[in-house]
């Protein structure tokens, strides 16, 4: 690594942090609830909010000195919040993990840890983290501003880039935080905050599963997930595949403890983990696009009025509008200086997405079911594995897995996928490019979810079975 002081990049790191649980707090959310929890779930909000802060900073042109300070004083009128504010209902006190887990747990974060370190030993120079994600924070940092400089050099027809202009910023804003805290553009550390999303997924799975399964299983499948290939790779660069990944992971553990408690507070949770997905990448507004549409589904079939479901639940459907309105900072941000997409956009073809993807339908399947069963569940690896999990009890159980508070997260979960397959079939690329170079990545963004939503049946299952034994 670089010669970033070691205050710089505690002062860098830590004060998203803060501002994250002083966010949680003024949410009703206390870290006794949930302490492993909490420490992601911190660190994901704040830097959320420290990405805000950058991009007004930018918008607005402020200078450096005083955007290092304003995440800081962004966590005063959360703090004042919270400390007015009593906690919520569906507070409580939990005993804690065994001694057992914790000491586990600890010795898979130290080890995760130790990996995210070590991939440091190599600059942010390549790949799509050196020559996109990180090359857009540098323009960020070397403007300023969002000016006449920044639309120069980020100009479609100028930029040295082909491919994903309309991205959301957030992970750029974050790396444009590391420059700023430096003084300087750095080459290693820059990718540290995008790194520390994937040690958020695990820490929020062990929290997911340390509560619904036996210890020993809980540790055995985080560390399925993190020896996987799809982690190992993807958590050694700056990439937004994990930023999705912690994003979904975060909506799907406010979803379920909503579903366990009722307080609203729990739904703000999904909710900053939809808005997380959705400002990280453009799969991630596909998230939220799906979970709107089965939330709808399922609320139209549930019995009774709509006035009547709306009047019970406004206040949790109310936090839906915050990452709608994050979707709706991308796509204007995007649009107001004229990034556009490949696929919405083509240069070639000027038919819609819908009508390519009909059109390639006949064309592409054997080659797409052929990559599918060869590459997702062929292949004899950890990572590949978990889908294949998840399509068996889709296959053989599918009444009693998407059941519950199951329900809704396998059937955005099924959308999602959907949703991906129709974006390749759209294309403009050749077929296999799009397989090749995004089809695994975006496949195991769910990956975390997936873990959490199997392991919960089968313990599930468990409990029946023991029950009826004499």
């Amino acid at each position: 690594m670089s010669a970033m002081g070691f205050g710089a990049l505690a002062w860098t790191l830590g004060t998203p942090w803060l501002l994250g649980a002083s966010i949680l707090a003024a949410l009703g959310i206390r870290w006794r609830e949930d302490r492993t929890g909490f420490v992601a779930w911190a660190w994901l909000a704040g830097a959320l909010a420290s990405g805000l802060v950058c991009m007004a900073s930018l918008a607005l042109g402020l200078p450096f000195s005083l955007l290092r300070v304003l995440p800081l004083a962004a966590l005063v009128p959360f703090s004042l919040v919270a400390w007015r504010r009593a906690p919520s209902p569906g507070f409580h006190r939990d005993e804690g993990p065994s001694k057992v887990f914790c000491l586990l747990a600890a010795l898979v974060m130290i080890a995760a840890t130790v990996h995210v370190l070590a991939a440091n030993a190599s600059p942010v120079t390549t790949n799509d983290e050196g020559d996109f994600w990180s090359l857009r924070a540098k323009i960020m940092y070397v403007c300023g501003d969002f000016g006449d400089d920044w639309r120069w050099h980020t100009a479609p027809e100028r930029s040295p880039i082909d491919l994903a202009h309309d991205y959301p910023e957030l992970n750029p804003l974050l790396q444009f935080w590391v420059y700023v805290n430096a003084g300087e553009i750095v080459h290693f550390e820059n990718r540290l905050p995008i790194q520390f999303f994937a040690l958020a997924t695990l820490l929020m799975m062990m929290s997911l599963l340390g509560c619904r399964v036996r210890p020993w299983l809980a540790i055995s499948l985080v560390v399925i997930y993190a020896t996987s290939d799809h982690f190992l790779r993807m958590s050694a660069l700056a990439y937004g595949d994990l930023m999705v990944a912690a994003g979904a992971t975060l909506a799907l553990q406010g979803w379920l403890r909503y579903r366990e408690s009722g307080a609203t507070k729990f739904a703000a949770l999904g909710a900053l983990g939809l808005s997380i997905a959705t400002w990280s990448k453009n799969e991630g507004l596909l998230l939220l696009l799906t979970s709107v549409a089965v939330l709808l589904f399922v609320a139209l079939k549930v019995e009774g009025s709509v006035a009547e479901r709306l009047k019970r639940h406004r206040r949790p459907a109310a936090w839906l509008l915050l990452p709608l309105g994050f979707a709706a900072l991308a796509r204007g941000f995007n649009l107001w200086f004229g990034f556009k997409n490949e696929l919405l956009n083509p240069a070639s073809d000027k038919s819609s997405p819908l009508g390519r993807a009909l059109s390639h339908l006949p064309e592409h399947s054997g080659t797409y079911l052929e990559w599918f069963f060869r590459e997702l569940l062929g292949k004899p690896a950890v990572g590949h594995a978990i889908i294949l999990v998840f399509a068996v009890l889709l296959l053989l159980a599918p009444k009693r897995f998407v059941s519950g508070a199951r329900a809704v997260p396998i059937l955005v979960i099924l959308l999602f996928f959907a949703g991906v397959s129709a974006v390749f079939f759209s294309g403009t690329r050749e077929f296999a490019w799009y397989l090749q170079t995004s089809g695994r990545r975006v496949f195991f963004q769910m990956a975390p979810a997936i873990i959490v939503l199997a392991a919960s049946f089968v313990a599930e299952l468990n409990t029946k079975i023991a029950r009826i034994e004499p």
